[in-house]
């Protein structure tokens, strides 16, 4: 008895399947149809997308701005409208692995056709002083970035003088540890 529904669905599905057929034989033509126009579609929409001419002049820019460590020059190359290249002439004071890092805005720069992108995480303040460096060559405008957090000041050393026989042995002692840019070394002498 419970098979009797089942053997009646599937007959009923039977008898409606060959009426389907020519329906289903105009499904790839249609698709064909709605690909050719959303491929013409794109193509205009790509057209509407090009960045817009930026006001510039055709020429080589030089700007600078404060990055971390101080200034960071550039140089900005316009060509018919648009930034073509941007080259750092000078960052010798940032430090290496955040200007590394940071050097993958000139690609963004020329990609976007604009100095206001994202920083990069990391070599934030790196970053600020090359795009900043990008807008004041490109405007004349000066680009006060903010200025990264300072170290706050050692302690001064205290001197002590020693009266009574110390448990240190004379000599000259050497220890090392790791610092911002590396290894520290640090030699003390006890008499």
């Amino acid at each position: 008895m419970q098979l009797l529904p089942t053997v009646a669905a599937a007959a009923a599905v039977l008898f409606a399947l060959p009426r389907t057929v020519p329906v289903l034989a105009a499904v790839p033509e249609k698709l064909t149809t709605v690909v050719e126009q959303s491929v013409e579609a794109a193509s205009s929409e790509a057209e509407e997308e090009t960045l817009p001419k930026l006001p510039y002049a055709d020429g080589v820019y030089v700007g600078s701005s404060r990055g971390y460590g101080g200034a960071v020059r550039v140089q900005v190359t316009m060509e018919n409208g648009s930034i073509t290249e941007v080259e750092i002439l000078d960052a010798s004071h940032e430090t290496k692995q955040f200007l590394r890092r940071a050097k993958r805005l000139l690609t963004t720069v020329v990609e976007t056709q604009s100095w206001e992108v994202d920083a990069v995480s990391e070599a934030t303040y790196t970053s600020r002083g090359i795009l900043g460096a990008v807008q004041n060559a490109l405007t004349g405008e000066v680009v006060n970035n903010p200025l990264p957090p300072q170290p706050k000041p050692a302690a001064t050393l205290v001197v002590e003088e020693f009266t009574a026989p110390s448990i240190y042995l004379d000599g000259i002692y050497t220890a090392e540890a790791t610092g911002f840019e590396g290894q520290i070394t640090v030699q003390v002498t006890v008499a």
